[in-house]
């Protein structure tokens, strides 16, 4: 992992742990498209005309 992955998925922790990735729907579960994509094994990306993809994660 690099420098600048490392650095992207620190603030993600720290920014999710404040709550700044609120869910879409009540419930346990956080559906935000940015929480889904990095802490599921799919990528979610949301556009503004509210169409959503959701496709394996080949991240790794």
């Amino acid at each position: 992992m690099t420098f600048a992955q490392e650095t992207v998925r620190t603030w993600f922790g720290i920014l999710h742990a404040f709550g700044a990735y609120s869910s879409q729907t009540p419930g346990p579960d956080n559906d935000n498209p940015t929480v889904c994509s990095r802490t599921t094994e799919y990528v979610v990306c949301a556009f503004p005309n509210g169409a959503l993809v959701v496709a394996p994660h080949f991240r790794h």
